[in-house]
């Protein structure tokens, strides 16, 4: 089993994010071993050390050789390149992606490489969140991300208006793609959501907001700085209780579990230490 990220596009004309708003998205830490597949028959070790949503860091020590004949490392920006890597964990699920460099630089002899991509399976973010959150909690190097109340209702907010317009675009999309059996039922939750959004959210921190933060007290000043546990399928799950699908709408629930995740990472996700993995 594997997951794919989703292949980068060459233009950012249909993305709001700036490449300097990407560099402040919240990144992985880790120290994963990796290679570079240059083309299907030469390909390069490396060490894949921080991820985001968007993009990959990657060091490559050109001690350690390059693999089939005649490889050279002469990757510039703008190469396209593919970068694979396991996940940790017991099932090591490997992950495949398609990226493009974007910053090739040296130091102390090590070439370090910034890669993008269009985004990151939000099931692999998942994946090294989990990988967090089983560190042993009495590890000095575990780094826990603490937050008040009142700013992670902040946060949630931001998720949720993230979120609403990503959720339009792809039922709308949906609802037009030829698929009559489905149409009717991506269309109708559309119109439901647009109609509902402001309550939508207002559940949607209700839910939340104890679900991340499972030492909240109402009793306790909103400014004061609580352990939160990030976890996108508990914040998925609550977007989707907010929403009070119908029975029939499991294939629409999927698409917003999936929107919902990918925007918690970006506005939640906590820090991870290599030495957890």
């Amino acid at each position: 089993m594997s997951f794919d990220a989703l292949e980068l596009t060459t233009t950012h004309t249909d993305d709001t994010s700036s490449s300097s708003d990407r560099r402040q998205e919240p990144r992985i830490a880790l120290a994963l071993e990796g290679r570079i597949h240059l083309d299907p028959r030469n390909s390069l070790p490396c060490t894949v050390h921080d991820v985001s949503e968007h993009g990959i860091g990657i060091s490559h020590d050109p001690r350690t050789g390059l693999l089939g004949s005649g490889t050279r490392l002469g990757v510039r920006c703008g190469d396209r390149i593919v970068l694979s890597f396991r996940l940790p964990g017991p099932e090591r699920l490997r992950v495949r992606a398609g990226a493009r460099v974007r910053r090739v630089w040296c130091h102390g002899g090590i070439v370090e490489m910034g890669l993008e991509l269009k985004q990151v399976n939000p099931q692999v973010l998942a994946a090294l969140a989990q990988s967090s959150r089983d560190c042993d909690p009495g590890s000095t190097t575990q780094r826990t991300r603490c937050m008040s109340p009142q700013d992670l209702e902040v946060q949630l907010r931001r998720v949720a208006a993230d979120t609403f317009p990503k959720i339009a675009d792809r039922l709308e999309t949906a609802a037009h793609s030829g698929d009559m059996s489905a149409s009717g039922t991506f269309f109708r939750a559309l119109v439901q959501i647009e109609a509902d959004k402001d309550q939508i959210a207002e559940n949607f921190v209700a839910r939340a907001r104890r679900r991340l933060m499972p030492d909240l007290d109402d009793t306790a000043p909103r400014d004061k700085p609580l352990p939160l546990r990030f976890d996108q399928s508990a914040l998925a799950a609550a977007f989707v209780g907010a929403c009070q699908f119908r029975e029939e709408d499991h294939r629409v629930q999927q698409v917003v579990e999936e929107l919902v995740s990918a925007a918690g990472f970006r506005y939640l996700a906590p820090p991870l230490a290599a030495a957890s993995l």
